[in-house]
């Protein structure tokens, strides 16, 4: 998947999620509240409405209750009065009429006694108007044409039973049996030869606890279909539904053809039927809903009276007339949420784009920097809230980038070509100071380091060039004995007449020799005073290695760091870019400063050859000057040896002239040696010179750049010519002279 890189999309997108999912919540919340409110108010309205039906059907019945209840009541004092034949059968159907034509409502008024309980002249009345074949009182009124028409109850014994378990004679059968009021459900009576829908309205006429008979009135259930059918609900998709005790439709609307009919023509759902009759046999209201006819159903009990049978009104709501005024309002809602969406989304979209336009310029200048590597660039913000500030702060580390970089610059400029008196003078903070310390640390080491090679070169230089001179004065003092040797060689035939002049030329030969006994201490002790010195060149060069072996390690810490920056800079994303160019230009500047140790590496590394071929070179020049120091004593010897054939020139003028090619022999070789030893110190000199010139091309303070002033050569010593011995004439005699007179003269 595609990473998106906009942080404009990402905050349109995040934040743009989140208000929709805001708002489907919203609207999911309010549609559910609304649902739930809109089936408790249905569940209020449906059972306030079955209950406003219930009393009004309630009362509607009672009135004919208590009509029934009356008559009861009033025909009551008859068992009670029997003696005194208070009311006949002709007064009772007047109270019977009475009733039936003071209350249109009414369809008949009746009444039955037990056999011989009204007045025991039942025989008296077998099949007159109102009575059956058994002669019991049993009138039933009903209008006619011309006024109220009687006729004999039938079937008040029949217990025969009905599809729903109801007996034809409950009318008369329930009172006698529980004492207590009855309603009849609902059933189709014969009324003047029209079959009729009807119930039941019976109270038992009691007298001392005995039962005599019953009092009832019978209305016709047509008022409670037109009740039912006049319900209006929820646009008059509400249905009424009423029940009688045993589940028989007495009214439901707009289903005519089912009154009459059990609840199971209506109610197809077993589980539903058995809940709805419990209700109306505990008396109780029950709400639920019907899931697969989508019907919300009310039921209350209707009580008459004291009867032991109630009936029922249920008040059914089909789902989505409940829901209806809900999902309106949900649908305005998600309308609405919509709209707020996408203006949010707008909103959203115009708020990131000032945060992400300012970021997005601010990431294009330092990408151009870091392409670039020109730190003089700016971010150009005029906002003051956030963003600007970080384009503040950003352009305010670019300035403190920039200065650092800039001063270093110039330092490692001046570096580069020699100048080691440029320093990080700026003010700097943090890791910038450090780094500007260090450098600058750095750079003092290496100048005191330098310097220390120019003193010892210095050093060195002199040193060759007093070698240089010593031995100069060392071949021509041996030239001057070659000539001295040869001019004695060439008098020995004068050896006689010269004896003194011998001597005193044997006098200044010792005198000679001692002088050069003393040069060639001299030059031996410069020659170990030169080895000192190189040695010591050598352990500085040793120490300038280890100094320029910091520098790398301080650069490859350095290195390290930067990229350990860089790697902190990468995890931080794109918010560490600037972080990352900093951390490489660190990182390259470190590079530049170990490949400037590098090269100062290789310039010691070469000088500490030269001073290993100048400490080899000086080795010899004092071993030669050892050998000087050896031949100069075997000088001094054969001198005294000449001294000593003056005085013996008598017995050992062959032993003198072997001694003087001896001597000339040894001052030849001398000679050699000391012009090798006068080479030696040269190309010493030459080298201490080089070295001298490749210090000299770093500019340094006054302190090191008085170290590093060339030395003057010391001008060469001055060798005094000894004069020629004149000859002596020869006296042609020689003198003796014995081993103990030797060296006397």
């Amino acid at each position: 998947m595609k990473k998106i890189r906009s942080i404009q999309l990402k905050i349109t997108l995040s934040t743009g999620l989140f208000l929709i999912l805001a708002v489907i919540a919203l609207v999911w919340f309010s549609a559910s509240a609304l649902r739930e409110d809109g089936v408790e108010l249905a569940k209020t309205e449906a059972i306030g409405q079955a209950r406003r039906s219930a009393t009004q059907i309630q009362v509607q019945i009672e009135v004919a209750l208590d009509a029934a209840r009356t008559m009861a009541h009033t025909l009551a004092i008859v068992p009670e009065n029997r003696g005194d034949d208070i009311l006949s059968r002709d007064d009772a159907n007047k109270i019977l009429v009475s009733v039936l034509m003071n209350n249109p409502e009414f369809l008949g008024t009746y009444t039955a006694w037990e056999p011989n309980a009204f007045d025991q002249k039942d025989q008296e009345f077998v099949g007159k108007p109102g009575h059956d074949d058994s002669g019991r009182f049993v009138p039933y009124w009903v209008r006619g044409g011309s006024g109220a028409v009687v006729e004999p109850l039938a079937g008040y014994e029949d217990i025969t039973k009905d599809e729903l378990g109801g007996r034809a004679g409950d009318y008369y059968l329930i009172p006698r049996e529980t004492q207590k009021e009855a309603i009849i459900d609902p059933y189709v009576y014969p009324v003047q030869g029209k079959d009729t829908l009807l119930t039941s309205l019976v109270v038992p006429i009691l007298s001392q606890n005995r039962f005599h008979g019953i009092a009832g009135v019978d209305i016709a259930l047509d008022f409670l279909q037109q009740f039912a059918d006049e319900l209006d609900l929820y646009d008059r998709t509400g249905r009424m539904v009423l029940l009688s005790y045993k589940g028989v439709i007495a009214g439901i609307t707009g289903k005519a053809d089912l009154i009459g009919k059990h609840l199971r023509e209506y109610e197809e759902h077993p589980n539903h039927q058995a809940r709805i009759m419990e209700a109306i046999k505990n008396r109780e209201e029950i709400i639920f809903f019907d899931d697969e006819e989508d019907l919300l159903k009310v039921q209350v009990p209707i009580q008459f009276g004291y009867a032991s049978t109630g009936w029922a009104a249920m008040i059914e709501i089909p789902q989505d007339k409940i829901y209806e005024q809900a999902n309106a309002v949900m649908y305005r809602s998600i309308g609405v949420g919509a709209i707020l969406v996408i203006l949010g989304i707008i909103i959203l979209w115009w708020i990131s784009r000032t945060i992400a336009h300012p970021l997005k310029l601010t990431a294009g200048v330092l990408a151009q920097i870091a392409e670039d590597g020109d730190f003089s660039k700016r971010v150009e913000i005029s906002q003051e809230d956030e963003t600007g500030q970080m384009g503040h702060a950003i352009n305010v580390l670019m300035d403190a980038l920039q200065t650092a970089v800039n001063n270093m610059n110039v330092v490692m400029e001046a570096v580069s070509n020699g100048n080691m008196l440029e320093r990080v003078s700026t003010d700097l903070r943090g890791d910038l100071d450090r780094l500007a310390r260090t450098t600058n640390k750095s750079i003092d080491m290496l100048s005191d380091a330098l310097g220390q090679v120019g003193s010892t070169s210095k050093q060195v230089n002199s040193g060759a060039s007093e070698l240089a001179g010593s031995a100069q004065a060392l071949a021509s003092g041996t030239s001057e004995q070659a000539a001295s040797l040869e001019e004695v060689s060439s008098s020995m035939n004068e050896v006689a007449s010269q004896a003194n002049t011998n001597n005193e030329n044997a006098t200044q030969a010792s005198q000679l020799t001692d002088q050069t006994m003393n040069v060639v201490g001299k030059g031996d002790q410069q020659m170990q005073d030169m080895l000192q010195s190189i040695n010591k060149i050598s352990e500085a060069s040793t120490e300038i290695s280890k100094i320029i072996k910091t520098i790398d390690e301080i650069a490859f810490q350095t290195n390290l760091l930067a990229l350990n920056a860089a790697v902190e800079a990468a995890r931080a994303g794109k918010y560490g870019k600037g972080f990352a160019v900093v951390a490489e230009e660190v990182r390259n500047l470190a590079a530049r400063s170990a490949e400037a140790a590098k090269n100062t590496t290789e310039l010691i590394e070469n000088s500490v050859k030269e001073v290993e071929k100048g400490v080899e070179k000086a080795d010899k020049t004092a071993e030669m000057l050892t050998e000087i120091s050896a031949s100069v004593t075997k000088v001094n010897d054969i001198v005294g040896e000449i001294a000593s054939g003056s005085n013996e020139q008598q017995r050992g003028i062959d032993e003198i002239n072997k001694g003087l090619n001896q001597v000339n022999d040894v001052i030849q070789q001398n000679s050699s040696i000391s012009e090798e030893t006068a080479s030696a110190s040269e190309q010493l000199s030459g080298q201490a010179q080089i070295m001298q010139r490749l210090v000299n091309q770093f500019k340094l303070k006054q302190t090191d750049q008085a170290a590093f002033a060339e030395a003057k050569p010391k001008p060469e010593p001055k060798v005094t010519q000894l004069p020629a011995a004149e000859p002596v004439k020869s006296s042609g005699k020689l003198i003796a002279l014995d081993d103990d007179e030797y060296g006397k003269y």
